[in-house]
């Protein structure tokens, strides 16, 4: 399968920063879907869940909101928050994992 660099940011702190299939975040049309060799873009990231898939595993995370710039071998997502879904629940939900985020 084609990889690409996926990095993962927050104000804070680099969340995740490795090779990956795929990565799906919440825009404002919908779910966005990003492969390896995608055409150059940049999207704004709303609140919602994050699925991303690598060669060994699949993990899924909520994102607060922010914007992801795709170039053919790399994607940015930066975010204003971020939490890996919990092992033994299901993602929560957006509004409860950024309740007071601050849209800039």
């Amino acid at each position: 399968m084609n990889v690409y660099l996926l990095k993962i940011m927050t104000p804070e702190k680099q969340i995740y920063e490795s090779k990956v299939i795929s990565v799906t975040v919440t825009g404002t049309d919908g779910r966005l879907t990003v492969l390896a060799g995608h055409e150059i873009m940049a999207a704004t990231v709303t609140e919602g869940p994050i699925i991303i898939r690598t060669e060994q595993e699949t993990m899924e995370g909520v994102t607060g909101r922010g914007m992801m710039w795709v170039n053919r071998n790399e994607v940015a997502v930066m975010v204003h928050g971020f939490k890996w879904a919990d092992e033994e629940a299901d993602i929560v939900s957006a509004e409860d994992a950024f309740a007071g985020d601050m849209m800039i």
